[in-house]
C-alpha cells in the first residue's frame, strides 16, 4: 500500500476527542469527530499533469560561505574528489515555487511555500554541475 494511501486511511478513521458535551461512557465525556481526508493536501508538482514553474530570479549577491561548504561538501561525496578541485562558476538567488526547490520526486510530497535560496552552477574546469538550495544550505539537491 502506497505512503498516501495508508495516510489517507488513517486520517478517515474515526476520532475521539474529549469534550464538555453528553455522551457519556464510563462517567466520561465523549463526542465524536470525523477526520477530514486529505482535502488540502497537493501532491508534488511532478504528480500534476501540469507542472508549474514559478521560480524567480533576484539580483546577485554574494554566496553566502555556508551555501558554497553545503555545495561543495556534496559535490566532493558524488564525485569522490576534494572539496579545493572545485569552484562556483556562477550563483544566483532564486524563490523556488515549493519546498523541493522545484525537483521534486514521484511519490514525494512538496510543501506549497515559496522558499528562498540559490542556483549555484559548480565546475571543476572540466564539468559543470547545477544546485539548488535553500537559504540556509541545510537543503541542497543537484539538478538533473
Amino acid at each position: 500500500m502506497s505512503k498516501f494511501l495508508f495516510l489517507a486511511k488513517i486520517l478517515s478513521i474515526l476520532i475521539i476527542i474529549t469534550s464538555p458535551q453528553r455522551n457519556s461512557i464510563s462517567n466520561h465525556n465523549w463526542i465524536v469527530a470525523e477526520a477530514n481526508p486529505f482535502t488540502s493536501l497537493v501532491p508534488a508538482p511532478s504528480l500534476q499533469k501540469q507542472q508549474p514553474i514559478q521560480e524567480t530570479i533576484s539580483k546577485q549577491t554574494t554566496l553566502p560561505p555556508e551555501i558554497q561548504n553545503a555545495v561543495f561538501e556534496d559535490l566532493s561525496k558524488r564525485t569522490g574528489k576534494d572539496g579545493t578541485s572545485f569552484r562556483i562558476a556562477e550563483a544566483e538567488k532564486r524563490t523556488w515555487s515549493d519546498g523541493c526547490l522545484g525537483l521534486s520526486e514521484p511519490d514525494q510530497f512538496c510543501t506549497q511555500v515559496l522558499t528562498p535560496g540559490w542556483q549555484v552552477v559548480v565546475t571543476d574546469g572540466e564539468q559543470q554541475w547545477i544546485y539548488r538550495t535553500n537559504s540556509s544550505g541545510n537543503l541542497v539537491k543537484l539538478a538533473q
